[in-house]
């Protein structure tokens, strides 16, 4: 019976792309559609995992066959000749990325889409004397033990800090980053101005609260940069416009837009189109946005 689910995962539409490529919104139905084709061989693996027996029903070899293919994939070294940045035939095979290392490189996610407070950066750099490899983790955003059809689905595989992925483990999360990323969508953070402007001690809140936020502790985790916050409000009172726009004149070669001048000024990036390039860009964003008549 595991034989047929692997069939049904790869005789999908062009050959199973309809799995592996299924858009972030489709991609519970498509968890639906497999569970539904094979639901009593899911109801005997449910039923199993009290007795930790899972591993011997048809549908718990799926799992492990599906969780191998996934890893054998990640180890695999990548024969795309951009993996190297260079064409260069004598290149060693030691030099070549392996897909996981690949992949994080092409996706370009530099912050956790998660939390957005954690650098997703990735290095994978062997010289003669040492080797340096650090990535972030993928987590899958519908957990691989309840939807492993999708083990392989690309929108399924979330660039998390390891931080957010091990917090969420298998928690069912209410809003899929990459439907975030491409709608622009998500929590806005706030300053509690409830005993003022500008307090002493900033307090964050968040509006358009979801699951993600309560189940990854984001409203915690923010109130602990409470002094970051501090210093945008202490720049946002002091800021002056006839300054700003003095130093945009004078700073000509250096900074070359007023994109580059508020970067400067508020150590980050301010628009939020460019949320995903710095840690607490967002926050920075959302808390000018709420200052703006200071501005």
């Amino acid at each position: 019976m595991a034989d047929e689910m692997m069939r049904f995962i790869q005789n999908g539409q062009n050959n199973g792309r309809d799995f592996f490529l299924a858009s972030p919104d489709s991609l519970e139905n498509k968890s639906k559609e497999f569970s539904d084709e094979f639901a009593a061989e899911k109801k005997k693996y449910d039923a199993s995992k009290n007795n930790g027996m899972w591993k011997t029903t048809s549908y718990g070899i799926f799992v492990l066959r599906m969780r191998e293919i996934y890893n054998r994939f990640m180890q695999k070294e990548n024969d795309n000749e951009e993996n190297d940045n260079k064409k260069n035939d004598n290149k060693k095979k030691d030099n070549k990325d392996k897909n996981g290392y690949w992949l994080m490189k092409r996706l370009g996610v530099r912050v956790c889409p998660y939390c957005n407070i954690n650098y997703t950066t990735t290095i994978n750099k062997r010289t003669k004397n040492r080797t340096i490899q650090i990535r972030p983790e993928f987590d899958h955003f519908f957990p691989e033990a309840e939807h492993p059809s999708l083990i392989l689905s690309f929108y399924n595989l979330v660039p998390s800090c390891p931080q957010c992925n091990h917090l969420k483990k298998v928690q069912k999360l209410e809003v899929n980053p990459w439907i975030k990323l491409a709608r622009g969508i998500g929590p806005i953070f706030k300053v509690d101005t409830s005993t003022g402007d500008f307090p002493r001690k900033p307090v964050i809140i968040i509006e358009n609260e979801n699951e993600n936020i309560k189940k990854l502790g984001i409203i915690e985790l923010y109130n602990e940069h409470t002094d970051y916050v501090k210093d945008i409000l202490d720049k946002i009172q002091a800021y002056n416009p006839a300054t700003y726009l003095a130093i945009l004149k004078d700073f000509q070669g250096i900074v070359h837009t007023a994109a580059d001048l508020d970067r400067m000024i508020w150590g980050n990036y301010t628009e939020l189109s460019d949320s995903d390039k710095r840690p607490l860009a967002k926050l920075t964003a959302d808390i000018l946005r709420q200052y703006e008549k200071y501005l």
